[in-house]
């Protein structure tokens, strides 16, 4: 029982700072019936929701923030009593960098190979995919060691984040000149993808 909120903030202005709440308050989610609280259900086990992105957000770095308020104490909430209201309930939160690219462009302006245009779901009208071209060819080969649960795979995308990303050692991130971002690849890269 309870509720879940979704909501996106660009840090792409400082990608050293840390998305605060007021920036993620500013694009609250709305879920495919257009309400920003999805309301949980005791006999949930599973749940799949679509949210729509802002339609002019396009980010090579931005947090998305999910929410989970219990429903599971009695609270007072705007002067209505009930199980899940007010401040009595617990609140969780999970975090997570994303990239917004437009579904016509990828972040660097170039255009997205036609393979990784698909769109998560079906209100969405842009794609959270990381992609990012360089002009170096691959030095090695690189594939995902990640696996996906039917209800929510995107090894299309991890496979196309190896090939294109860390096929290159993280090319895109050591021209843009940002050690962190660099690192922050190279990292992601050891974990995410196994390389020749």
């Amino acid at each position: 029982m309870g509720v879940f909120e979704f909501r996106v903030c660009s840090i792409d202005n400082d990608p050293n700072q840390d998305a605060t709440q007021s920036c993620l308050n500013l694009n609250v989610l709305k879920t495919a019936n257009g309400q920003v609280q999805y309301q949980i259900e005791p006999s949930f086990t599973t749940v799949n929701i679509n949210v729509t992105l802002p339609s002019d957000l396009v980010c090579k770095h931005c947090v998305f923030q999910w929410k989970y308020r219990t429903g599971n104490s009695w609270g007072v909430s705007n002067g209505k009593a009930c199980l899940g209201c007010g401040k009595e309930n617990e609140e969780f939160y999970g975090c997570a960098d994303i990239a917004i690219v437009s579904s016509m462009k990828s972040i660097d302006n170039s255009p997205l190979p036609s393979s990784s245009t698909t769109s998560i779901t079906t209100p969405i009208t842009t794609n959270v995919v990381a992609t990012q071209s360089t002009t170096t060819k691959s030095s090695r080969s690189c594939t995902s060691v990640i696996v996906f649960s039917q209800s929510f795979d995107l090894s299309s995308i991890m496979e196309q984040y190896c090939q294109t990303v860390c096929s290159n050692n993280c090319a895109w991130d050591k021209i843009d000149g940002n050690e962190i971002l660099y690192n922050g690849c190279v990292d992601s890269c050891k974990i995410l993808c196994q390389c020749d």
